[in-house]
């Protein structure tokens, strides 16, 4: 479920910076 968050976390964060 820790995987899951960061990579959604990740995801989200790539999204702001683009």
């Amino acid at each position: 479920m820790l995987r899951v968050l960061t990579i959604i976390l990740f995801s989200y964060f790539l999204k702001e910076l683009v």
